[in-house]
């Protein structure tokens, strides 16, 4: 199943959707680097599903799929999702733009 909250790259990278690609860049970079370096607070990100891993590929992914403004669109869509209710979104499951029409 598509874990649109646990792979989004902007939960990946913790970076909002208004970020600019120069920032994607750069936070792609200092992970990739405080991973390699094996730094304990990189090896987790949050999500609204709760805690995720995140590996050094996972990263290179989120950074590739966000600097293509077609992928990225979506991803903004269900970062954007995370903002009504982490919880309600969780709970909505596939039915996600169902529950949040009724908000």
């Amino acid at each position: 199943m598509d874990d649109r909250f646990g792979d989004n790259p902007f939960f990946v990278l913790e970076l909002e959707v208004g970020c600019t690609s120069m920032d994607v860049m750069r936070q792609a970079d200092k992970l990739i680097g405080m991973l390699e370096l094996g730094v304990e607070k990189a090896a987790t990100y949050p999500t609204p599903a709760g805690d995720k891993p995140r590996t050094v590929d996972k990263v290179r992914a989120a950074r590739a799929r966000l600097l293509v403004p077609e992928k990225r669109f979506f991803d903004e869509i269900w970062a954007k999702a995370r903002a009504v209710d982490g919880a309600a979104a969780q709970a909505a499951g596939p039915d996600l733009f169902g529950a949040l029409w009724w908000r």
